[in-house]
């Protein structure tokens, strides 16, 4: 019981459970544990996120009861988890030369891909998707115009961003 830490996998009602039984079970053999000292075990069984949780608990001069904790834990967790931001998954190539099933040339990433950050996080490199010289994107690229007015193609600005209104 000393050992057993929260691990998130499964909810922190349900580990404050399983610590309960347990004291249940010691208590069956004759070993019983005080309300206050199974808290006390279960507030350090608690993941370093609960934290400023914790901090507030030991700042409080009455003690809670296994009900009051596992309401208080579970709000603490359910804050936790609107606190955690969400991440997109993008696509990144890799830097290793790319597949293209012997098909046209065989050319290395120069690790230079549309909407990649830099290694500062902050600043975006992008590349064409046209020349795919780094620096542009497609609809600033003069190759790119270039081929369109070569085409006949008249270049529209609002190309590409959603639904034409009429």
């Amino acid at each position: 019981m000393l050992t057993t830490k929260y691990n998130g996998t499964s909810g922190v009602r349900e580990h404050i459970m399983m610590m309960n039984d347990m004291a249940a079970k010691l208590n069956g053999m004759d070993m019983a544990i005080s309300e206050g000292f199974l808290v006390h075990f279960i507030m350090t069984s608690l993941p370093a996120q609960f934290g400023p949780f914790k901090i507030n608990y030991n700042t409080q001069k009455e003690k809670w009861k296994m009900s009051e904790l596992i309401a208080m834990c579970v709000e603490e967790e359910e804050r936790l988890k609107t606190e955690k931001p969400d991440f997109a998954h993008a696509a990144i190539e890799s830097p290793k030369q790319k597949k293209n099933n012997g098909k046209g040339k065989n050319k290395k990433d120069d690790g230079l891909g549309i909407n990649k950050a830099s290694t500062s996080g902050t600043k975006r490199v992008f590349k064409c998707n046209h020349c795919k010289k780094p620096g542009h994107v497609r609809k600033e690229c003069t190759k790119f115009r270039a081929w369109l007015a070569k085409k006949g193609i008249p270049f529209r600005e609002d190309a590409g961003k959603g639904k034409k209104e009429a």
